[in-house]
């Protein structure tokens, strides 16, 4: 469970690192700046604990990782834009910094024996959410229109690619179930 929260949020901070700060967040107070990144944080911590938890702790955590997600993709903090082929920078630039939590998480599923696909895709909302923090920090493009395609694309991606891992480690030698 600490592996992957710190996978989750390392994720965050390399991407950061990797894709660079957005120049306008030295416009905003702290809280502005920190505000998303923080909040997805914690929606990591939460994803690793339900998975500790079971089954109903998962169905409940997608729900919340969902939403929340969905409150970060609204803000409207920076640039306005629309959706254009820099989008697509956004979408590439986002299952790069998910891919490595993402593997790390199925790694786990699998040296445990057994994952369900709700679990693998619980992996996959929380690489999903690293990639949502990174590119809150880097992105300057506002709109709500390449928010939704472009960054919210890269963490349903992970998602469905965290939910198809556990099940096809099913026939790898895991016992994915369908649950």
């Amino acid at each position: 469970m600490v592996l992957l929260s710190a996978t989750g949020i390392a994720a965050i901070v390399a991407g950061v690192w990797w894709l660079g700060l957005r120049p306008d967040l030295l416009l905003f107070t702290v809280i502005d700046r920190l505000r998303a990144p923080v909040g997805l944080g914690v929606l990591i911590a939460l994803g690793a604990l339900a998975l500790a938890l079971g089954p109903r702790a998962c169905a409940a955590f997608l729900l919340v990782a969902a939403l929340g997600a969905l409150l970060a993709l609204t803000r409207r903090v920076g640039y306005p834009s629309t959706v254009s082929w820099a989008s697509f920078a956004c979408l590439t630039d986002g299952l790069e910094v998910g891919i490595a939590p993402l593997l790390v998480g199925l790694l786990v599923l699998r040296r445990r024996g057994s994952a369900t696909v709700r679990e693998g895709a619980v992996i996959g909302a929380l690489a999903g959410l690293s990639a949502l923090g990174a590119l809150d920090m880097h992105c300057v493009m506002r709109g709500v229109p390449h928010n939704l395609l472009a960054h919210g694309g890269a963490a349903a991606v992970l998602v469905a690619c965290g939910a198809l891992g556990a099940r096809l480690s099913e026939g790898r030698g895991g016992s994915a179930r369908a649950s």
